[in-house]
């Protein structure tokens, strides 16, 4: 009796969140998350405009696979769009990474995932890991929410805790190529590695620049026997 009312009101409380919410978008319109001028619906995240000029990522990151195919034996990597810091789309890798917003974070992976779907070879996806201090202290991890989101249009399971950080290191924003090199030397580890012989794992960032944080994973993740990596990443930053 007392399973079936919690049913009930959570049944209730989530059509007056709903309510709620669809008289602040009445009052308050959600805006563009590009632009900041346009009003979208309370199902999208991006304007007519913005969607119509999205930055899609068409480049080749045959340089940095062959870079990193050095560390660990690699296949292809893939990001849904390629900008630098200055770009306006820069504001959808801000509101997945530094606020709590899940439902951006699946759309936009549900994003890589369709444009990833039927090109990439893998057995599940490996978001990369917080440290446990920073993921405290966010409250979420976004590329496990990203994760989420290619998850569900390729269906593969998503595998938390296969490489975990040693370290709650300082971020790399603000670091050169070489500083961030070593901000990042030996931050990962892969615990039973030979239980995950032979895997096909697609590993999933949110953004990538000089590569040092990836091949720092990849260090850790050639510890396993015949394994193949390739990397799917919300954004390619094109200029450090």
């Amino acid at each position: 009796m007392i399973a079936v009312l919690r049913r009930a009101m959570s049944t209730v409380l989530r059509e007056v969140v709903k309510y709620l919410e669809g008289i602040l978008d009445l009052l308050y319109p959600r805006m563009c998350l590009v632009c900041r001028k346009v009003p979208v619906s309370d199902t999208a995240y991006i304007c007519t405009r913005c969607n119509h000029y999205f930055p899609f990522s068409f480049r080749n990151h045959v340089k940095l696979e062959l870079a990193l195919m050095l560390v660990c034996p690699m296949g292809p990597i893939y990001s849904l769009m390629s900008i630098d810091r200055d770009s306006p789309y820069m504001q959808l890798v801000y509101a997945v990474k530094y606020h709590d917003m899940p439902r951006l974070a699946k759309f936009l992976g549900e994003m890589l995932g369709r444009r990833i779907e039927g090109k990439v070879s893998a057995d599940f996806i490996v978001p990369m890991p917080l440290h446990p201090r920073r993921k405290r202290k966010r409250g979420f991890n976004q590329c496990t929410r990203v994760a989420g989101g290619i998850s569900a249009v390729l269906h593969l399971p998503v595998r938390e805790g296969v490489v975990r950080r040693t370290r709650n290191n300082p971020t790399q924003t603000k670091l050169n190529k070489g500083e961030r090199a070593r901000n990042v030397e030996n931050l990962f580890v892969v615990d039973n590695p030979e239980s995950l012989a032979g895997s096909r794992i697609l590993l999933v960032e949110d953004v990538l620049t000089t590569g040092a944080t990836i091949s720092s994973c990849l260090k850790a993740l050639n510890c396993i026997p015949d394994v193949v990596v390739s990397v799917a990443c919300l954004a390619r930053i094109e200029r450090v």
